[in-house]
């Protein structure tokens, strides 16, 4: 199970790189923006454009380290007045549910890619798919997160049982 949790977290790990590099990007960006319009007197036309779709992809991968630390909302209410083994039986059926949206998020985000796969960007002329990927790439990540979250749970209730891991 150690293996199992060092490969969540390098996949944790790289998704936090790639925001990083995401949040600098835009950061150097946006400056250039401000720099090139209001110093030079010569906007640039890609770079709101880019910081905008590089914002999307933050948002979706930024949820997926959220959700495993659980850093999202939830109201804890009816898990707390459970015991043990029933709130660990809650939080997997809550965690399914997760992954039956997620699921479809993956296939509806790919359909979006798509159908997207023909439009262009304004300004810099890539494909519109790359943006729209996020919302699949993100669901895949929470996909992840969510089968980490459910192994955590079984692991709990078989310690609880008296089983050993």
């Amino acid at each position: 199970m150690d293996v199992v949790r060092q490969v969540f977290s390098i996949i944790e790990k790289v998704i936090i790189a790639l925001l990083v590099v995401a949040l600098t990007l835009m950061v150097v960006f946006i400056f250039s923006q401000v720099f090139a319009r209001f110093v030079l007197n010569k906007p640039l036309s890609w770079t709101e454009e880019l910081s905008r779709h590089l914002m999307i992809w933050m948002v979706f991968l930024a949820t997926a380290v959220g959700y495993r630390h659980g850093a999202h909302l939830f109201i804890d209410l009816l898990p707390s007045k459970l015991s043990k083994k029933g709130k660990m039986v809650l939080l997997i059926i809550f965690d399914s549910i997760i992954i039956y949206f997620l699921t479809i998020m993956f296939v509806y985000g790919l359909e979006l890619v798509e159908k997207t796969s023909f439009q262009y960007s304004a300004a810099l002329q890539y494909k519109m798919s790359y943006v729209y990927m996020s919302l699949p790439a993100g669901a895949i990540f929470m996909f992840i997160f969510s089968i980490e979250k459910i192994l955590e749970h079984l692991g709990l209730l078989k310690e609880r049982g008296g089983q050993e891991k």
